[in-house]
C-alpha cells in the first residue's frame, strides 16, 4: 500500500479549507482505491478534480470498463469536472 501524504496537499494552499473538500478528496480517492487504482491523487480545486495516476496505470484506466461509472460517481459526490493528469503522478504537486 503506497504512502498517503495529508489530505490537504490535495486542496489549494491559497483558499480557505472546507470539510466537505477534504471529505470529497477522501471519497474519491477510496472510490479509485476500491475501483484498483491504489496509487492515485484526487486533487481538487473548487468543484474541478485533477485525477494524478502513474502513466502505466493511465491507458487502463481510460479503458477500464468501470471508467464512465467512476466518473458518473465522482459527479454524483459533487465533483462538477473530472480531469486526468497527463504529466503523471508527481509528489511535487500540490493542485
Amino acid at each position: 500500500k503506497p504512502s498517503y501524504a495529508c489530505l490537504l496537499t490535495r486542496l489549494p494552499h491559497e483558499k480557505e479549507i472546507s470539510a466537505d473538500g477534504l471529505n470529497l478528496v477522501e471519497a474519491a480517492e477510496n472510490l479509485l482505491i476500491k475501483s484498483g487504482y491504489a496509487n492515485v491523487r484526487a486533487r481538487l480545486d473548487d468543484r474541478k478534480m485533477k485525477l494524478q495516476m502513474p502513466f502505466s496505470s493511465m491507458q487502463t484506466f481510460l479503458s477500464d470498463v468501470k471508467f464512465k461509472s467512476i466518473v458518473k460517481e465522482l459527479v454524483a459526490l459533487g465533483v462538477a469536472e473530472v480531469t486526468l493528469d497527463l504529466k503523471g503522478l508527481r509528489e511535487d504537486v500540490l493542485v
